[in-house]
């Protein structure tokens, strides 16, 4: 966020990692999710994740369109 409000966001915006996908989800999250699976008495393997690619991300912070460059 400081850097979204620091930069000239005219200029294409340098950002590691724009392909990795990350998960940002909450413990409270995470813990909600799990009940609801313990409820529904699931008992095989499941992936708890948001899965969001950082430059998705990055670009959903602000309303201006961003040109990313990955470095």
């Amino acid at each position: 966020m400081e850097r979204l409000g620091n930069e000239d966001l005219s200029k294409p915006f340098e950002l590691y990692g724009t392909n990795s996908t990350r998960d940002f989800l909450s413990a409270e999250k995470v813990v909600d999710i799990i009940i609801k699976l313990m409820m529904k008495k699931i008992i095989e393997i499941c992936n708890i994740d948001s899965g969001i690619v950082i430059r998705d991300f990055v670009q959903n912070l602000t309303d201006k369109k961003l040109e990313i460059k990955g470095v």
